[in-house]
């Protein structure tokens, strides 16, 4: 971060310990360690999660300390158990746009009529729906790109997996925060290639179910090549991969570490890790790529 590291300053406790190799690899010392886990990432619940939103920024050249990501809990369907996973900030998705040079502004947020229900435990007032308009430059005009209707019920945070209460901000801030996912929606359809189909955290927030994630939803899908007649009888097929999510984190770090440069790494990813994609939860694709942009990092430095 091209910051001195701060190494005379200590602390009696730490909420989440300081790993001394974080200043290598980050440039960080444990006090800006200290304003991570405490105000920046308050919620963490693991090292892992906070290196995890270190490496995509350092990857994305974020400045974390401005919130550009977002720890958010989601329960997993693999490890039946609330992970933390990372998310970008609405604030990432419009440094993106800017960043390209064609982004030219948004309109004020159009909002449907306001109800008022019983949502969960709470009877409150919100937006039907929210949408936003941006616009960007396209061969040197100005092009508007509406966004989608959002609409409130299907996006607002629960309080808990069990409970359809909306959370905290949803419930002080029901403009507010039906706003950030419309423009969110909204920067997705004007800049595709630069944001694709990344949510923003405020869209993920307490979500009851993390989305499986697998290699074919990242690309399209080839369509199968009708079988030829057979002579022979067919092999049995392969049975599916018995490996255990956590087991393929920890097989990737191990094969990751031994690899000495980038076309090592891709050929252990091949080995290693796409044999075994196949519906994986996205908080353990996550952990997989923040591990290769980690030791993809480690040997451009060497």
């Amino acid at each position: 971060m091209g910051q001195e590291l701060i190494t005379d300053v200590g602390f009696e406790r730490l909420r989440l310990p300081y790993v001394p190799e974080l200043g290598d690899s980050f440039g960080v010392d444990n006090v800006r360690w200290k304003v991570l886990i405490d105000a920046i990432f308050p919620n963490a619940e693991t090292v892992d999660s906070v290196i995890m939103a270190m490496t995509y920024c350092k990857a994305r050249n974020l400045d974390i300390f401005k919130r550009p990501v977002h720890i958010v809990p989601m329960w997993s369907s693999v490890l039946n158990k609330m992970v933390d996973t990372i998310w970008p900030s609405i604030a990432e998705l419009r440094t993106t746009a800017f960043r390209t040079g064609l982004y030219a502004g948004r309109e004020e947020t159009k909002f449907g009529p306001d109800i008022t229900e019983k949502v969960g435990k709470r009877e409150m007032r919100f937006p039907e729906w929210a949408q936003v308009t941006v616009y960007r430059l396209v061969g040197g005009q100005r092009m508007a790109f509406p966004g989608p209707r959002v609409y409130w019920l299907e996006s607002y945070a629960k309080q808990k997996r069990d409970d359809d209460t909306p959370n905290a901000q949803w419930l002080k801030r029901p403009h507010g925060q039906i706003e950030k996912c419309a423009e969110a929606a909204s920067l997705r359809g004007a800049f595709p290639e630069e944001i694709g189909n990344e949510y923003a955290a405020e869209e993920m927030e307490g979500q009851r179910i993390l989305n499986e994630v697998s290699v074919a939803r990242l690309e399209p899908p080839v369509p199968p090549m009708p079988p030829e007649p057979q002579k022979t009888p067919l092999a049995p097929p392969i049975p599916p991969s018995t490996v255990k999510p956590i087991l393929l984190v920890d097989k990737w770090r191990e094969a990751a570490a031994e690899a000495k440069d980038g076309d090592a790494l891709d050929a252990a990813w091949r080995n290693v890790v796409e044999p075994h994609m196949q519906g994986i939860d996205r908080e353990i694709y996550e952990a997989l790529m923040a591990i290769d942009d980690a030791r993809r990092n480690e040997l451009e430095t060497m």
